[in-house]
């Protein structure tokens, strides 16, 4: 059982606040001056198999130091990946694999499938069903790789089997769970069985699976797409569509849209496809073009998934405008892995301090590498900004909600007014090279003249930074300080401070840096 584990539904509150706490690591910056290079991918993949994989065991553990923390409902209580995790690694090594055609990586792929197969003998006594579409869809890939035609069985039984929970509530769809546990239809378990249901079509010549993939892509875009790229989380049972955004929702109805674009060549769904993908590249990045940390635990797999299907929409669709967008994200996450171990931590803007990283986390920093092509380059790469405080690290502060929607703000919302010691919002910054540089930060002040402690780099630069009063929340204004920074990674910290003497809140909108 399993089911109490998933963070991106049970822990919702902490994933919607998007970092409301240091969960298993705090910024410490050091990003380092250079590029990425194939190289530097299967680096990256030595040591995230010599971190994390039991060759014996054929299996991955859950955290780098191989100890039981947070997360723990895998094999042995949580010493080993989980369910869904375990089908993502095995997905990481295949992104390798299709990149390199290296033996090592081939050979892994059969392994991995017989430890999940020891580890989870009756596969069907998982409750939920996203998560046995993860290995049906990992499992035709692995077909696709190898022609095993295991693979392709298993993922023809897994698709059957979930299949059985589709129902008429809300219009169509299937399950997320067959015990009633938070009773809802969601992206994550009708997009994925439409790409599995559209693969087995091709594979098998059964018109059978074309038919359910158009029933589940239909519910989807009916039900949870609300057009302009825009993608529901889900459909709850007596609460309706929940507007949760994560970054693997919209890469997988992407997915899903080019699987329907391919076999019917109608670009609208190609337009859903594009549209999906750029509305993260607009609104969930921290800084115009890095992909935002989502949180611990399950979170940190959202943007590999995403990266995964930006991929494909570029290898079977043709829409090579991504192809910068995944470098840049693969450069970030290169330039501040863990020196150490050259671990990635589930932060591709800032390095991880030295406790343990999880491996979904390090995971997902390892197929960004494969899934992006190398550019070959060296030096610091630098985003355009502006910095959204909603996507930047936070502690004790959090975002508004989206239902909201004051006015005038920039992204997909803000940072809500916060005046608590020991809360603070993070932005990582890149610059080319030294000097100084002017931060400007967009606010509103609708209560007042506000105050919050500037910190670069774990350095105080003004411990009373004074933002004037906008007179009502819909108003927005701008504050411009002039400081040094060093090149490569910047933390730029907004701070509240009890000993300022102001205790009015501040919503802030953006930093943009400029020299």
């Amino acid at each position: 059982m399993i089911g109490w584990r998933k963070g991106k539904r049970w822990l919702v509150a902490t994933l919607m606040s998007a970092m409301l706490s240091v969960s298993l690591f705090d910024p410490i910056g050091g990003g380092k001056a250079e590029a990425f290079t194939e190289a530097n991918a299967v680096q990256a993949m030595d040591d995230f198999l010599n971190t994390f994989y039991d060759p014996a065991k054929k299996y991955f553990y859950t955290n780098s130091d191989r100890q039981i923390h947070s997360h723990a409902s895998g094999p042995e209580n949580g010493l080993y990946t989980d369910y869904w995790w375990e089908a993502q690694l095995w997905e990481t090594v295949m992104d390798a694999y299709e990149r390199t055609a290296n033996a090592e990586y081939y050979n892994l792929i059969g392994d991995i499938y017989d430890g999940f197969r020891a580890a989870y003998p009756d596969w069907e006594s998982n409750p939920f069903n996203d998560d046995i579409g993860w290995w049906a869809l990992g499992a035709l890939r692995a077909y696709d790789l190898t022609g095993e035609s295991r693979y392709k069985d298993m993922a023809k039984d897994m698709f059957d089997f979930i299949w059985q929970s589709w129902s008429s509530d809300f219009g169509g769809g299937i399950w997320w769970n067959r015990i009633g546990f938070l009773p809802q239809k969601n992206v994550a378990t009708n997009a994925t069985a439409a790409v599995i249901a559209m693969k087995l079509y091709r594979v098998l010549n059964d018109n059978d699976y074309l038919e359910k993939a158009n029933q589940l892509y239909d519910w989807v875009e009916t039900t949870l797409y609300a057009g302009d790229g825009y993608i529901y989380d889900q459909y709850r049972q007596g609460e309706g569509v929940k507007d949760w955004e994560f970054t693997y929702d919209f890469g997988l109805f992407a997915g899903a849209s080019v699987e329907m674009y391919k076999e019917t060549l109608d670009t609208s769904y190609l337009a859903h496809a594009t549209d999906s993908v750029d509305w993260v590249c607009r609104n969930m990045t921290t800084d115009g073009k890095t992909l935002l940390y989502e949180g611990p635990d399950d979170a940190p797999l959202f943007k590999m998934i995403f990266a995964r299907n930006v991929r494909k929409l570029i290898n079977e669709a043709g829409q090579t405008q991504y192809k910068d967008f995944l470098a840049f994200n693969a450069s970030q996450a290169w330039n501040h892995r863990r020196d150490a171990d050259g671990i990635i931590g589930p932060d591709w803007s800032i390095a991880p301090d030295d406790g343990y990283i999880q491996s979904g986390a390090a995971a997902a920093g390892v197929s960004i590498l494969f899934l992006a092509v190398p550019d070959n380059t060296t030096g610091t790469v630098v985003a355009p900004g502006p910095y959204e405080a909603e996507n930047a690290f936070k502690s004790g502060v959090n975002n508004e909600p989206n239902s909201l929607e004051r006015a005038g703000y920039s992204g997909r919302g803000y940072v809500a007014g916060w005046n608590a010691d020991n809360t603070y919002v993070t932005f990582a910054v890149n610059a080319l090279a030294a000097g100084n540089y002017d931060l400007t930060f967009r606010y509103s002040a609708g209560a007042g003249h506000a105050v919050r402690e500037l910190q670069v780099n774990g350095a105080a630069v003004r411990p009373a930074l004074s933002f004037g009063g906008t007179g009502n929340w819909s108003a927005w204004d701008t504050v411009t300080v002039n400081t040094a920074l060093s090149a490569g990674t910047n933390l730029i910290r907004l701070a509240f401070n009890s000993g300022t003497g102001s205790s009015n809140y501040l919503n802030l909108d953006y930093l943009q840096v400029t020299q």
